[in-house]
C-alpha cells in the first residue's frame, strides 16, 4: 500500500544541485569557453585578419621576432612608447617562446575571459553566497565582454577586466599580498585603472554611521591603503 508521502516526487537532488558550487562553477566556465571557440572561428578565419585596435597597439611588436621591421616609422615608434610596460614585456616573453605578436593577440583573449569568469564568480560568491547567482554573473559578464572589442583586443583594456576582478576579489577576502600584486599588475597593464581602485581603496577607510561619516580605525587598513598608494605611485612615476 502507497504512503501519502510516495506520490510526491523526492526534490532532494534537484535541491542540492541548485546550491552545488562545482556545478555552477563548471557551467560557468562552459559558456565561457563557448563564446571563446565563437571567437577563435572569427579570429582564426583570416590569415589576414587582426582587431581594429590591434592594428594599432600589437603590430609594433612584430619588432620582437625580426627587429629589422618598420624603420624610421614615427606611428610605430609612438605606438611602443604608449604601450604599457606590462604589456610590451608579456608579448616579448612570448615572441622569445617563439609565438609571435599577432598569434599571441588571439590567443590571450581565451585566457583573459577564463581569469575574469573565474574572478567574477568568487566575487559574486562574496558579495551573495549563492552559486546560481555566480552563475548568472558570469553568464552576464561573457555575454557583455564578447559583445565588446575589449577583451578580444588583446590590448591593455583587456587586461583590465580579470586584474580588476582578481583586485576586488581578494579586496572583499582582505588579503593583503595578493591585492597588493594585483593592483601592481594593474598599474603595469592599464594605468588608468589604478585611479579607480585607488578610489576603492581610499572609500573603504570611510563609513556612514549615525548619519555621520566616520574613518576607520583599524591601523591595519589605514596602513595598507597607504602602502598601496605608494606603491602604485611610485610605479606609475617609472
Amino acid at each position: 500500500m502507497q504512503t501519502k508521502n510516495s506520490y510526491f516526487l523526492d526534490l532532494t537532488p534537484l535541491r542540492e544541485l541548485m546550491l552545488s558550487r562545482t556545478f555552477w562553477f563548471s557551467l560557468s566556465i562552459v559558456f565561457s569557453i563557448l563564446y571563446s571557440i565563437l571567437f577563435l572561428q572569427i579570429a582564426f578565419g583570416s590569415e589576414y585578419s587582426i582587431q581594429d585596435d590591434a592594428r594599432r597597439i600589437i603590430v609594433w611588436m612584430m619588432r620582437f621576432s625580426d627587429s629589422e621591421l618598420f624603420p624610421d616609422d614615427f606611428l610605430m615608434n609612438y605606438y611602443q612608447w604608449l604601450t604599457p610596460s606590462g604589456l610590451a614585456s608579456l608579448y616579448k616573453l612570448m615572441s622569445m617562446v617563439g609565438i609571435n605578436a599577432i598569434v599571441f593577440n588571439k590567443l590571450v583573449p581565451i585566457a583573459l575571459g577564463l581569469i575574469s569568469t573565474i574572478y567574477c564568480y568568487r566575487v559574486s560568491l562574496q558579495i551573495l553566497p549563492v552559486p546560481l547567482a555566480g552563475f548568472i554573473s558570469t553568464l552576464f559578464l561573457n555575454q557583455n565582454l564578447w559583445l565588446k572589442d575589449d577583451l578580444g583586443s588583446g590590448t591593455p583594456r583587456g587586461f583590465l577586466y580579470p586584474l580588476f576582478l582578481a583586485f576586488i576579489y581578494y579586496l572583499l577576502r582582505s588579503s593583503t599580498i595578493p591585492c597588493l600584486l594585483s593592483l601592481i599588475l594593474l598599474a603595469f597593464f592599464y594605468p588608468p585603472s589604478v585611479l579607480v581602485a585607488s578610489g576603492v581603496l581610499v572609500l573603504r577607510l570611510f563609513s556612514w554611521n549615525n548619519q555621520r561619516l566616520r574613518l576607520t580605525t583599524d591601523r591595519k587598513e589605514i596602513v595598507f591603503c597607504i602602502v598601496s598608494l605608494l606603491v602604485v605611485f611610485l610605479i606609475l612615476l617609472t
